[in-house]
């Protein structure tokens, strides 16, 4: 993130361990810390930390908007449970297409999201800006099916951060 002139925040960790580091490593820099526990594969059924997860995303960007800090949201592999979660926030919160949902995170991740469950329950469990009154409203916030330079950068700054496939920002 700092190779490209952005700073972390807030890190979301959705994995179900807590043995890839002590949260303190953000903490003790000044990054806010979240930890969702969420089990693989059936993340999609978990509303619980769905709901959870929206609200940490919204309370973070009302707060913190303005600063230009990125959330950094990671799993296991930072793709299915991450993707997952940043799509579903898109579009349920957002309002985002389902497809340019999952389109945009695939594209700034670099890879698709390979369980199927999870797109099918993007595509049919989703309902568009169901959560609209947590959508935090800010100049050059990207919109449905825009990738403006914000997104684009964040495809550099992926391959920069190495914490066991470190995954996306919001």
């Amino acid at each position: 993130a700092n190779a490209a002139g952005k700073q972390i925040g807030l890190v979301i960790d959705l994995t179900a361990t807590q043995k890839y580091y002590d949260p303190r490593e953000w903490t003790d820099s000044g990054i806010k810390y979240e930890k969702i526990w969420c089990t693989g594969h059936h993340l999609h059924v978990q509303m619980e930390n769905i709901q959870k997860f929206y609200n940490i995303v919204s309370d973070f960007l009302s707060k913190y908007i303005h600063t230009g800090q990125l959330i950094g949201v990671h799993c296991t592999h930072g793709l299915n449970r991450t993707g997952y979660m940043i799509c579903r926030y898109l579009i349920e919160v957002d309002g985002w297409d389902v497809n340019n949902a999952i389109e945009q995170f695939e594209y700034c991740r670099g890879y698709k999201i390979e369980r199927k469950n999870y797109i099918d329950s993007l595509r049919n469990d989703c309902v568009r800006g169901k959560y609209a009154s947590l959508s935090v409203k800010y100049p050059g916030k990207p919109s449905d099916g825009i990738i403006n330079k914000q997104l684009a950068q964040l495809k550099n700054v992926l391959p920069c951060i190495d914490l066991n496939e470190f995954a996306a920002a919001i």
